[in-house]
C-alpha cells in the first residue's frame, strides 16, 4: 500500500490532527500550528517536508523551513544535507540566510525557487535574496486571519493580484476613504469562506497601495506595494511616517555583517544591533554610520550595538526593523 505520509517528518497521528482541526473548525494553517505547538506539538525540529505548496504553487517537493526553533546555522546544516529545490520561509528569515550565506561563500545551485509569505517582502530584501541565492523569490501576501490575499504576478512581479474569490481588500485613510491607486493606506480585509466566524472589514494592522490593472490581463485587483505592519514603520516628531527599507543599503557588503535590527527608541534616537563575524577595522564602522543615516534622511542619535544574538517572535519571524513609538 503506498505510503500517504512518506514525504513528512511529522508522525501520522499528528499530521491527521492538524487535518481534522483544520477542516472541522475555522482555523488557518498558521493557527492550527500555533494550537499544536501550545500543546507541546511542534514541527519536526528541521522543518516540514511537503510534494508542494498548495495547487497554487505546483513547486514538486519542497519544505518550509523552521525559523521558529532553529538557528540560522541549524537550518543552514540541514538545507545542505536535503538539497531541497524548493524552500518556503519568511521574508526576513531568507534574508538573513542570504546574509550568512554570502558571509561564509555557501552556494545552493541545487535550489530552483524560493516561497515568501506570512510577512510584507520588501525591494531591498527580494534584491539581496535573489542576488545571493541565485534564484527568483516567489512571494504571497497572506495572513493567519485569512490565508492568502494576493499573488505575485508571474508576468509582472511587482504587481500582486487580490484573490477576490476568496477575500475582498480595501485600503482606506485615516478617514476611512477608500484610497485611489497609488495611495498608501490601511488594510481591510473580508473573508468569504469562513461561515463560523468571519471577518468582515478587519483591520490586520498592514499598510499598502493599489495600482493600475495588470497587463497580464488578469482581471484581479492589484497591489503594486505592501508595507508591512504599521509597527514597522519610523515615525518623526512632525507626525509624518516613513518605511526604512534597510536590506537596499547592503550593509553587507561594508563589512562583515550578518544579521541586524534597527529599533527607535525615540523621535531622535536609533539603537542597531548587528551580529558580526569578525570586529570592524578600517573605518567599517564609520562608512557604516554614515550610510544608514544618510538613508534614513533624518537627524537621529545612532547606537551600533554589537549582540551575540537577535531574538525572533515566538511564531519563528524576525522584524528587522522595530518602533517604540509606533502608538
Amino acid at each position: 500500500m503506498r505510503n500517504t505520509f512518506r514525504y513528512f517528518k511529522t508522525s501520522p497521528e499528528i499530521i491527521r490532527l492538524a487535518v481534522m482541526m483544520y477542516v472541522r473548525f475555522p482555523l488557518s494553517l498558521r493557527q492550527v500550528e500555533d494550537l499544536l505547538h501550545d500543546h507541546g506539538v511542534a514541527m519536526a525540529p528541521q522543518g516540514r517536508h511537503q510534494k508542494s505548496w498548495t495547487t497554487v504553487y505546483q513547486t514538486g517537493p519542497s519544505i518550509m523551513l523552521n525559523s521558529a526553533h532553529c538557528t540560522l546555522g541549524e537550518q543552514l546544516h540541514w538545507i545542505a544535507k536535503e538539497r531541497p529545490p524548493y524552500i518556503l520561509s519568511y521574508p526576513t528569515n531568507f534574508h538573513a540566510l542570504a546574509l550568512r550565506c554570502q558571509a561564509s561563500g555557501i552556494e545552493m545551485p541545487w535550489l530552483k525557487s524560493l516561497v515568501t509569505f506570512s510577512e510584507a517582502l520588501s525591494p531591498g530584501q527580494r534584491s539581496v535574496i535573489e542576488r545571493v541565492m541565485g534564484v527568483t523569490v516567489e512571494d504571497m501576501y497572506s495572513a493567519a486571519e485569512v490565508s492568502m490575499i494576493a499573488l505575485q504576478c508571474p508576468e509582472h512581479p511587482q504587481y500582486y493580484h487580490v484573490q477576490s474569490e476568496n477575500v475582498l481588500v480595501e485600503v482606506i485613510d485615516d478617514d476611512g476613504t477608500p484610497c485611489a491607486a497609488g495611495e498608501t493606506g490601511r488594510v481591510l480585509v473580508t473573508d468569504l469562506h469562513n461561515f463560523a466566524m468571519p471577518f468582515i472589514r478587519y483591520e490586520i494592522g498592514d499598510l499598502a497601495q493599489f495600482g493600475p490593472p495588470c497587463a497580464c490581463g488578469r482581471g484581479l485587483p492589484v497591489l503594486q506595494r505592501i508595507f508591512g505592519r504599521v509597527r514597522n514603520m519610523l515615525y518623526l516628531e512632525s507626525g509624518e511616517q516613513l518605511f526604512p527599507d534597510i536590506a537596499a543599503l547592503h550593509l553587507h557588503e561594508i563589512g562583515p555583517l550578518q544579521q541586524y535590527q534597527m529599533i527607535q527608541k525615540s523621535y531622535h534616537e536609533i539603537e542597531m544591533r548587528l551580529i558580526l563575524s569578525r570586529p570592524f577595522r578600517d573605518g567599517e564602522e564609520t562608512r557604516m554610520r554614515k550610510m544608514i543615516l544618510s538613508a534614513l534622511g533624518q537627524s537621529f542619535d545612532l547606537a551600533l550595538v554589537r549582540v551575540d544574538e537577535i531574538p525572533r517572535h515566538s511564531s519563528g519571524k524576525f522584524e528587522d526593523f522595530i518602533s517604540e513609538v509606533a502608538p
